[in-house]
């Protein structure tokens, strides 16, 4: 009887060290980002001009642009969200959907507070099948002379 139960005992422990894990592989999970799917019915942004040039701008002065798109895909268009390539860069948008074949517009103020040539980038995130979308504002910033 004890060899019986010695028996059962080598047994059970043989087959739980057995089911354990090997320690030495580990499991690497790589998180790879989604990719979005694309109809022909997925809104489009489609800009007349994506570059808009203040020239020569004085300081201080009015550094406002205005970027219009239109939704040329056939389900409303939203923006996301805006980032620009410095904190001189202000951007305000339409934050409701832009319905098919209508036109949305993109505000951008520019710090003139900053004597010299500038070119910033702005890029438009949104749910159409062209995000993101990328606006430059260029210009030279001259000081005001003085009378």
């Amino acid at each position: 009887m004890k060899i019986f139960i010695f028996i059962i005992l080598f047994l059970l422990l043989h087959l739980f060290s057995f089911s354990q894990e090997d320690s030495s592989q580990q499991i690497i999970r790589i998180k790879t980002p989604e990719k979005k799917i694309f109809t022909r019915k997925s809104p489009e942004m489609t800009l007349k001009n994506d570059v808009y040039n203040f020239g020569e701008i004085s300081y201080e002065s009015d550094g406002k642009c205005e970027f219009v798109f239109k939704n040329t895909g056939k389900e409303p268009l939203i923006i996301n969200r805006i980032k620009t390539s410095c904190g001189c860069t202000t951007s305000f948008w339409d934050k409701k959907p832009i319905l098919k074949r209508k036109k949305g517009h993109i505000k951008i103020l520019y710090d003139t507070k900053r004597i010299g040539k500038f070119r910033k980038t702005i890029k438009v995130f949104s749910n159409a099948k062209n995000s993101p979308v990328e606006l430059i504002i260029s210009g030279n910033v001259k000081k005001n002379k003085k009378n």
